[in-house]
């Protein structure tokens, strides 16, 4: 009967036919062709998953006349499927077509589900650190879901030609099958002055990629009086002197790392036990 599970019935001695993958978008149209090659036959087409029989000869299952359709052409012996409007995950997977006495054809189609946000995003957003606590700093990158999952990829755009690390990207599965991607960034004092863009990249893109990009600077007076970088210095103007004499500063650093924060000079104060950090335009 039509609508029954005709799963064991397929016809399992012959050696299929797989094509694909396939892709279409979600709500998308695709067009499976299955035919007879012109001989009687009966013909089935089976949905991912469950192997459920959605079709016989050119008669859709009920339930499902609005997304599939088939295309019976007598002469030819066609039976091709049109699935409309694309959903994932339930269209995702092999689609079978049977012919009982014949061959068996096997479609393997992906459906793409483009993530809500082109552009990837950068955790910090900002790249000046203004503390040396460790060796290492890590900046991480995320790509929202998206099947399949968003490619990503950090590249130095600027800066000194030291090493960097990326770690392998980890992903996080959604109950509803989409999968979020995420890169960690890790960089080294040696990095410092440098450009990193995060690019990603999907099949929804049309060939295109989108970036986010982070400029890694280290704003440490602890840096700067080691003289481990080849930094541009800046003379601290009069009010920042006084700055710091008023604020009971023990001591007052005439030359700073450049960083700048849309035209703000960082000015720097050191007291006994911490270092303080503040701003002025």
């Amino acid at each position: 009967m039509l609508g029954e599970d005709f799963s064991p019935r397929i016809n399992r001695q012959s050696v299929p036919t797989e094509i694909g993958p396939l892709v279409v978008p979600v709500g998308g149209t695709m067009m499976f062709n299955c035919s007879t090659r012109g001989q009687p036959g009966f013909v089935s087409w089976f949905r991912p998953g469950d192997n459920l029989q959605v079709s016989y000869n050119s008669q859709v299952m009920p339930g499902l006349q609005d997304r599939l359709r088939v295309l019976h052409n007598p002469q030819t012996g066609d039976y091709n499927l049109m699935l409309r409007y694309a959903q994932f995950p339930q269209d995702n997977g092999t689609w079978w077509c049977n012919v009982f006495g014949g061959p068996r054809i096997a479609y393997n189609l992906m459906v793409m589900v483009p993530p809500p946000t082109r552009v990837p995003q950068i955790n910090p957003i900002s790249g000046i650190v203004f503390q040396v606590t460790s060796e290492a700093w890590t900046f991480n990158c995320v790509a929202h879901h998206a099947y399949p999952p968003v490619l990503l990829q950090w590249v130095r755009k600027s800066g000194p030609n030291a090493d960097f690390g990326a770690l392998p990207p980890t992903m996080t599965v959604a109950p509803d099958g989409t999968i979020a991607t995420s890169v960690k960034l890790i960089l080294s004092p040696l990095n410092h002055g440098s450009e990193f863009s995060c690019v990603a990249s999907h099949l929804t893109f049309a060939g295109k990629t989108f970036s986010s990009n982070i400029q890694f600077v280290i704003a440490d007076t602890r840096a700067v009086n080691a003289g481990n970088f080849h930094n541009t210095f800046l003379l601290v103007r009069m009010r920042t002197i006084n700055y710091c004499r008023a604020n009971n500063s023990i001591t007052c650093w005439k030359k700073l790392n450049l960083a700048f924060i849309s035209g703000t000079d960082l000015i720097f104060c050191r007291y006994k036990r911490r270092n303080v950090y503040t701003q002025w335009r």
